[in-house]
């Protein structure tokens, strides 16, 4: 009886909700604060759009909101960091897509040519305080120029 008084779009709305609600509940399954963030961006932005009405509108939202879906289904995995012995644990569900060229890539090749003895995240330290530091001697040099 409920249903026949409501505006169509709305049923599907009210679906899409759920459907994300537990879309992010499988991507960040054993996250309590990621899945509270999710939560909490799903209802900020399903109350960001209730003014919607035109069914162009409407629809525009709704099709976003099922390619978050997708996205939050297919392409979000979990990893573990165990610190102790360096290593890392992915978690992936049988709906993970793969492509074959992946869209994560290292872009810093510092941090690709780094040595074995060094970890990723210390070579990356090293890094950027260099870039830090000759950035602030030449801020230095340019202070002293400009003084004399």
């Amino acid at each position: 009886m409920v249903a026949a008084s409501l505006p169509p779009h709305s049923l599907s709305a009210r679906a899409l909700f759920r459907s994300l609600l537990r879309a992010s509940q499988r991507a960040f399954a054993g996250d309590g604060r990621m899945l509270a963030a999710s939560r909490r961006e799903i209802r900020s932005k399903f109350a960001e759009n209730k003014h919607l009405q035109g069914a162009d509108e409407v629809s525009a939202a709704i099709k976003h909101g099922e390619d978050v879906v997708v996205v939050l289904d297919q392409h979000i995995c979990q990893v573990e960091v165990d610190k102790e012995t360096n290593s890392a644990e992915l978690s992936l569900r049988k709906t993970t897509h793969f492509s074959k060229n992946p869209p994560i890539k290292v872009i810093r090749d510092e941090v690709a040519a780094a040595s074995t003895k060094a970890t990723l995240d210390e070579e990356l330290r090293r890094t950027r305080r260099a870039r830090r530091l000759k950035r602030e001697a030449a801020r230095a040099d340019g202070s002293t120029a400009a003084s004399d």
